[in-house]
C-alpha cells in the first residue's frame, strides 16, 4: 500500500532494541568490537523511540537502565561481565 506508515513504535523495535540489541552493543563494547552497522540502527531506533542509550557510540544514555545492555547495572568491564555471566 502506498500510503502504508508502520508503527515504529511497535515491540519490534520498543521491546527489540532495549532488550536484544542493547544487550549485544554492551557485550560488543566491553569485548573491544567496534559495531558501526549496529550503532547507526541504534541512533535511529532511539530517534524513533524518544530514548537515549548510544551517546558518542558508547551505551552511557540516560535511558541506558531500561535496557538489558550490562553497562546498564554497573558492568563496564568483560572480567566484570564474565563474572557475573559465570563464564569465569
Amino acid at each position: 500500500a502506498p500510503n502504508y506508515m508502520p508503527d515504529l513504535k511497535y515491540r519490534y523495535v520498543a521491546e527489540d532494541v532495549p532488550t536484544g540489541l542493547c544487550f549485544t552493543k554492551g557485550v560488543a563494547e566491553l569485548l573491544g568490537v567496534p559495531t558501526p552497522q549496529m550503532d547507526k540502527v541504534m541512533t535511529w531506533a532511539q530517534g524513533v523511540l524518544g530514548k537515549e542509550f548510544l551517546v558518542d557510540g558508547k551505551m552511557a544514555g540516560k535511558d541506558l537502565a531500561m535496557t538489558r545492555a550490562p553497562q546498564a547495572v554497573g558492568i563496564q568491564d568483560a572480567d566484570s561481565f564474565f563474572k557475573a555471566a559465570h563464564m569465569k
